[in-house]
């Protein structure tokens, strides 16, 4: 199942010939513990195909275990602050505005981290080598799981850095035998992309020179080979290798230090071919980023009486325009060397170059308001206008620069279009960051004209940077923007925009605790809507208000109007032919399952939901499901697979931004903690989802955690802990009033407390009452705060029977259930690998450690081959099994774990 999440890496559909071993080269260096490769090379050779087929080879591996594979484009950034904005372009990151790039460095710096196993590519870096390897130096010392893969003509020179030098392909000899040439990657190149543009072209005896000698004048250079090869459309090979005699004479004589100088003869030979309109459309192309469709050359290149069409099907002929098909639609693109020969044609040409970017805002303007409502149901216009991501976000930026310089323009006002219609891309790709950062200029640039919130689309933009500062862990200021929103849409009559508003405003109060506001916001949107036109539109947007005020209703206890909101939000999704809204309605009726206790009817809701969500992307919609999906595991007992879940859970949330969201996913990961026998992981846990929670004003949340918390000191005997946590979780409950089952766990939590002094009637009376709560209130929340009063005294901070005891910096183990310890204080290797396994285990329970980092941590700072140093790990793991390690040392993807199932306990010197 294609992943959309984890990656932007395209691969030509075009065949990849040869460069077998350069392929072999880069998987040995990453596999022996690189974690700088730079592949250099002369312009043209084809680093970029390279690399890009790297990581469309190993992309599997970074997205099930890491952050993705990322590619990031710095030809355009001509200093750090340019490549920083690129990098986090790509990475969906926002940056705080500073004028210290050092701050900005380290804030890139750690998102990488965030990603942990993440491969970012970073190309054409040759024009900025000497500022870039600072960068990549800082980056590589605060993300040391990430993996960084550079395309330059330039080496870095910093430390850790290991070079592929990316040779020529290989070209025939003089007078080679018909089989000795045909075998040569250089003329293998050149006949597949010849029968590209000629199916069934051959070579006759009598050609096999002239073949031989038009390979060779290209010196075996990837793009100098393609180019002569689509010329055979229109001549045949020995007029290719008369015409390339005088052009190309230099790729074997002459050197040249011009970027892409030897591309640039062979460029500018099929320039010399082209006609005035085609000239002009070719410079205008480069306006484009990440390839264009037919219609929207049409409308961007168009020239009076030019046939676009036909010029096109010209430049792409002479391989200056690429072309794909991408479904039913065909997709052009250009060389990255081409694109820039056609930005410099394009400055030649007084005020082309601004009316050529004029168009291609005002384009994809046009385009993105057009799909935009479509796109939000999914589908089809979803991943059209997701295609378009990157040209939408230039022009984005274009009508911001021209918001700047005419402030009475109507840049600010295209602007908030654009960052308006790319709403249904940017949110199900978890792009929350990259979100709010395009709201919050559009509507800053807005505000610097005189029309400011009377621009059409103002509202709808305050009312997405509403939603966006929620999903951010910013109450406050969404608040602030939903209620201006709201306003302005009910003083222009919008009353579509005013249901919206109401919808998300009362989603807002509702994560606060307050249900029954929530409750009113959501019945003013449903009237609202009686005013709104009719048809698919109006459907979803009464289904998400019902679902809504479902949820509303299950914090309220109301289970049965709960399920009937949800099924009538269901119906009205199904009607709507929307599938991709359907996961969030199918995790409120799992969930409803799940409080009553019809466990089998909730996982089928979950696994329905998880299967759409998979497909289409949604990393929000993913990370609640198993976050929900982790709660039925627990209930049911099967702690392990409650921990996985909850674990992903809580990586997917961190990665998209959603700290509240994240928070949530902690606290019930650290329930599974401690229900597993672990109150130190669990504690360490819960302190960081109260921090999140308490920064985001959940209360809800907040007297769950503080709760929990109390329950745990009351049973480490730490009484002064203990009344500090209550006191936090009574507080927060009385913020929820509305909601009984959060004050039937608050207060099983009280008795959890008092048990610690009880005499045996007031035990069992606590116990009576805990067991009266638990019964009147069907809550997973409630049930859990009964279980652990029931384990009460059986749990302890430090560390227990069942767990595996690392101490002494990992000179003693301590196997779970054992009395004695095994000394391994004479085995430094085996030592050192185990404490990285539990430290790894105690931060990220599920998470692999990559072999390079056993290596490393086993024997620091010696250079082992990397045949000796596999054999080495083969060596050390087996050791630790054999010691009693065998059932919780486990093999993962690309490297070893302990099991999340046991428990793991790091304790301090000597105890």
């Amino acid at each position: 199942m294609k992943s959309k999440a984890r990656t932007n890496v395209y691969e030509s559909p075009s065949s990849f010939v040869g460069r077998a071993l350069d392929m072999a080269t880069l998987v040995a260096r990453f596999d022996e513990g690189a974690r700088l490769v730079t592949i250099v090379a002369p312009g043209g050779m084809g680093k970029t195909r390279v690399a890009t087929r790297f990581a469309a080879l190993h992309g599997a591996a970074y997205a099930a275990h890491g952050g993705g594979v990322w590619f990031c484009d710095l030809t355009d950034a001509g200093d750090v602050a340019a490549m920083c904005r690129a990098v986090a372009s790509v990475l969906g990151v926002a940056l705080e505005r500073t004028t210290e790039e050092s701050a900005v460095v380290a804030a890139l710096g750690q998102a990488l981290a965030r990603k942990n196993r993440v491969l970012l590519l970073l190309d054409n870096v040759e024009h900025i080598a000497a500022a870039a390897a600072g960068v990549v130096a800082a980056w590589m010392k605060v993300a040391p799981h990430a993996r960084i893969l550079v395309t330059s003509r330039a080496v870095l020179g910093i430390a850790g850095e290991h070079l592929v030098p990316l040779e020529p392909l290989g070209v025939p000899e003089p007078g080679a035998s018909r089989e000795e040439l045909l075998a040569t990657e250089g003329v293998a190149l050149f006949l597949s992309r010849a029968r590209e543009v000629r199916p069934g072209f051959d070579v006759g005896p009598a050609e096999l020179a002239a073949l031989g000698d038009v390979v060779r004048a290209t010196d075996g250079i990837p793009l100098a080979i393609e180019l002569c090869a689509a010329r055979v459309r229109l001549l045949g090979l020995g007029q290719i290798r008369s015409r390339l005699a005088e052009p190309l004479d230099f790729l074997v004589r002459r050197e040249d230090h011009g970027r892409h100088s030897s591309m640039r003869r062979t460029i500018l030979d099929s320039l010399v071919q082209l006609d005035e309109a085609e000239r002009a459309c070719f410079a205008a192309s480069s306006v484009f980023r990440g390839g264009f469709t037919l219609e929207a050359a049409e409308s961007v290149l168009a020239r009076p009486g030019a046939d676009v069409l036909g010029v096109l099907e010209g430049l792409v002929a002479r391989s200056l325009v690429r072309m794909r098909a991408e479904g039913e639609e065909a997709r052009f693109s250009l060389f990255e060397a081409i694109r820039e020969l056609a930005a410099e044609e394009l400055q030649k040409r007084p005020g082309e170059l601004e009316r050529a970017a004029a168009r291609h805002t005002r384009w994809f303007a046009w385009f993105g308001r057009a799909l935009a409502e479509e796109a939000a149901f999914g589908g089809a216009a979803r991943e059209k206008l997701g295609r378009e991501m990157d040209n939408m976000v230039a022009a984005h930026a274009r009508a911001l620069d021209d918001a700047e310089r005419a402030p009475e323009g109507d840049g600010a006002a295209l602007a908030l279009g654009l960052a308006l219609a790319l709403e249904p891309v940017v949110v199900p790709r978890g792009l929350f960051e990259l979100r709010l950062v395009l709201l919050d200029r559009a509507i800053t640039a807005a505000q610097a004209t005189t029309a400011g919130a009377r621009l059409p689309d103002f509202a709808a933009a305050l009312v997405a940077r509403g939603v966006a500062r929620r999903e951010l862990g910013d109450p406050k200021a969404a608040a602030f923007d939903l209620e201006a929103g709201l306003a302005l849409a009910r003083a222009r009559g919008d009353t579509a925009l005013e249901a919206l508003a109401c919808t998300h405003l009362g989603e807002s109060v509702e994560t606060l605790g307050r249900t029954v506001e929530a409750r009113a916001h959501f019945a003013r949107g449903l009237a609202c809507l009686g005013g709104a036109a009719g048809g698919r539109s109006r459907r979803v947007r009464e289904a998400e208000i019902r679902a809504c005020l479902g949820h509303a209703h299950r914090r309220e206890g109301d289970l049965a109007a709960a399920e009937r909101e949800a099924k009538r939000a269901l119906a009205l999704y199904r009607d709507a032919d929307c599938e991709d809204r359907l996961p969030r309605v199918l995790y409120e009726t799992a969930v409803i399952a799940l409080f009553r206790e019809s466990y089998t009817e909730a996982g089928a809701d979950l696994d329905e939901a998880l299967g759409i969500v998979r497909q289409s992307g949604d990393k929000h919609a993913e990370g609640a499901l198993l976050s929900a999906q982790g709660i039925l595991f627990q209930e049911r007992g099967k702690l392990d697979a409650a921990l996985s879940c909850h674990a992903r859970a809580v990586r997917l949330f961190h990665e998209i931004g959603s700290r509240h969201r994240e928070g949530s996913a902690l606290y019930y990961l650290g329930t599974t903690f401690l229900e597993r026998g672990s109150p130190a992981e669990a504690t360490k846990m819960l302190v960081r989802s109260f921090d999140l929670m308490g920064a985001a004003g959940f209360h809800r949340y907040e007297a769950l955690i503080a709760g929990c918390l109390a329950s745990v000191w009351s049973d480490e005997g730490d009484p002064e802990a203990s009344a500090q946590w209550l006191v936090k979780a009574q507080r927060a409950a009385a913020a929820c009033e509305s909601e009984p089952a959060l004050q039937a766990t608050v207060a099983i939590h009280e008795a959890h407390v008092a048990l610690a002094n009880a005499s045996e009637p007031e035990r069992a009376q606590l116990l009576e009452k805990a067991r009266a709560l638990a019964l009147g209130r069907s809550n997973d929340d409630v049930r859990f705060a009964r279980r652990i009063l029931l384990a009460a005294g059986r749990q302890g901070l430090s560390a227990p029977a069942e767990a595996l005891v690392v101490s002494d910096e990992g000179a003693r183990l301590r196997l779970p259930g054992a009395r004695a310890s095994v000394d391994l204080s004479s085995r430094a290797p085996l030592r050192r690998i185990l404490l990285a396994l539990a430290k790894l285990r105690a931060s990220a329970p599920g998470q692999t450690l990559p072999l390079d980092e056993i290596i490393r941590a086993g024997w620091p700072g010696e250079r082992i081959g990397a045949e000796a140093a596999a054999n080495r790990v083969r060596v050390a793991l087996a050791t630790l099994r054999k010691l009693g390690l065998r059932g919780v040392l486990r093999t993962g993807q690309g490297g070893y774990l302990l099991d999340p199932a046991t428990a793991v306990y790091i304790a301090s010197q000597g105890s």
